[in-house]
């Protein structure tokens, strides 16, 4: 079937043939120009479906829940893009007291302990105890579990909120402070308050105008006009 050269090659003028449908092709506009009617092209027409369906970054596909009825064929449910989530298991579940956040089927779970549906559910598998699931570190900060010691076994491990980029990043003479002083070891005078954690000079050094940590013979003349340039 063809359609008339009069008429523009758009979709509403391009009829497509059995089993494809019409698609629009992306144009180039020029600014200050009337930016042409995007032309027409055939294409298959896939079912919209996850498989056939394209997302935008940071999206994912996920089917759409579909009715069926008995005795008939049940179609292919239809796809749509949601925003990513972070994926749920045991690690970020929390559970009541009493119960254990268990793998069924491949899905986190909260069972009750000793229960028998823990002891028989088919792919379960218990997880160790996460105390940073139940933790909220500041941003820009992330949560270690850390062992310690007690009287009466079995001791559970502690969540700590540690900075990985910047605690192992430090210069010479200098060491990462989770709460790091306005008054670091310079010359200039500053308050005495809590600032975001960062790198600041050991004991016994000094902070130069080029940003260096240096002993008080080192620094360039005007070290002891700060009265809390010490960390105490």
């Amino acid at each position: 079937m063809t359609h008339s050269s009069s008429l523009p090659d758009t979709c509403p003028t391009r009829p497509c043939p059995p089993g494809q449908l019409c698609e629009q092709v992306i144009v180039d506009c020029i600014p200050g120009v009337p930016c042409p009617q995007p032309p027409g092209r055939c294409v298959p027409n896939l079912p919209d479906t996850c498989p056939t369906r394209p997302c935008p970054p940071g999206q994912r596909c996920e089917q759409v829940i579909v009715n069926c009825i008995r005795g008939a064929p049940c179609p292919q449910p239809p796809g749509r893009c949601v925003p990513n989530q972070p994926s749920i298991t045991c690690d970020n579940v929390r559970c009541r007291d009493g119960t254990t956040c268990q793998l069924i089927n491949n899905r986190p779970q909260c069972v009750p302990n000793n229960s028998a549906t823990s002891k028989i559910a088919t792919g379960a598998t218990k997880e160790p105890y996460n105390p940073c699931a139940a933790t909220s570190c500041p941003v820009g900060s992330e949560c270690r579990v850390r062992q310690v010691q007690c009287i009466r076994a079995p001791c559970n491990p502690i969540a700590e909120c540690y900075n990985p980029s910047k605690s192992n990043g430090c210069g010479t003479n200098e060491s990462y402070r989770d709460c790091a002083s306005h008054c670091e070891p310079t010359c200039a005078i500053c308050i005495q308050s809590c600032a975001p954690g960062k790198c600041q000079c050991n004991q016994g050094f000094y902070r130069n105008a080029s940003g260096q940590c240096v002993t008080a013979n080192d620094c360039d003349g005007s070290a002891g006009t700060n009265p809390y340039r010490r960390i105490r």
